[in-house]
């Protein structure tokens, strides 16, 4: 148990050094969207669309890799707030079919380049 302890308290600083932060909050996404046409061969131009808003509520954790790299790391859950399948000219509150889908896990990993990054030293 010991040992363990020493392993997790070196982990937990090696993620946590200037070059690193740990961030928790929320990201409200525009998620699904798409639109459906010809459904209705009497009606023609009648088109129809379905929307979906998520909220993002999770950790992120970035760390700066040599000179201009930075790794990010994203996990958490992803909820739907409102969704539904609406005629494309019609408010949200008029939709034809509403939906709820259940909360779901993600994890997104990234890699990008930055050459603007200037280092402390």
């Amino acid at each position: 148990m010991k040992t363990l302890l020493k392993f997790l308290k070196y982990r937990v600083h090696f993620l946590l050094t200037i070059y690193s932060r740990i961030s928790v909050g929320a990201e409200l996404n525009k998620g699904a969207d798409f639109y459906l046409y010809n459904l209705n061969p009497a009606n023609p131009k009648q088109k129809f669309e379905y929307r979906q808003i998520d909220i993002y509520n999770g950790l992120v954790y970035e760390r700066l890799l040599g000179e201009n790299f930075v790794l990010t790391a994203k996990t958490g859950m992803r909820i739907a707030i409102g969704s539904g399948f609406f005629e494309k000219e019609k408010s949200f509150e008029d939709a034809e079919i509403k939906t709820k889908p259940k909360p779901a896990f993600y994890a997104n990993v990234g890699l990008s380049f930055n050459p603007f990054i200037k280092k402390n030293k």
